[in-house]
């Protein structure tokens, strides 16, 4: 899925601002193992002088136009959170400091209380291993902006995030 991804650990870089307007035979890099592709920009010592590179065969569409993953979603954004649920916020200043570890721990403890926990992660670039941790540690409910349709959420402007957000918290509630 084409996106933008931003790290100070991993691998950097996006799509054209311009958008894509690609051919059969173009090359693309893999930015996330959650499969984010798009033109890498910056790729650490520690992965290697070169990111995995694809070739576009073809693009899936509908009627004509490319398929985007927020069309084929279930989940639908809110401009307003309705819940009542306490809300516990785990933040990091970068990727691969300790988020999702911390989190899963803190659903462990609370689940050793007796609570329910739903979990999700409201930012960065999806990942389908933070919402299997979030699931293992014992959360009844585990989505994230990814369910919605945004592949990422590196540059997205805040009146199309702020919805999303509030959606995910929606449907914890449930």
């Amino acid at each position: 899925v084409f996106g933008i991804r931003q790290s100070g650990t991993n691998i950097s870089g996006g799509i054209p601002t311009a958008g894509i307007n690609s051919g059969k035979g173009d090359t693309f890099q893999i930015l996330s193992s959650s499969t984010i592709v798009g033109y890498a920009r910056r790729v650490p010592e520690h992965i290697g002088e070169n990111p995995i590179d694809l070739r576009l065969e073809g693009i899936l569409s509908l009627d004509r136009n490319p398929l985007n993953i927020a069309e084929l979603t279930p989940y639908t954004p809110f401009n307003q959170y309705k819940g009542k649920t306490a809300i516990i916020l785990v933040l990091g200043s970068s990727a691969e400091c300790g988020k999702t570890t911390v989190t899963s721990e803190v659903i462990k403890g609370l689940n050793q209380l007796g609570m329910r926990v739903a979990a999700s992660k409201t930012n960065g670039s999806g990942n389908i291993r933070d919402k299997y941790s979030m699931r293992d540690a014992g959360a009844v409910f585990y989505l994230d902006y990814v369910d919605f349709g945004l592949v990422t959420t590196y540059e997205v402007p805040t009146e199309k995030y702020l919805p999303v957000l509030k959606g995910i918290l929606n449907e914890a509630e449930k």
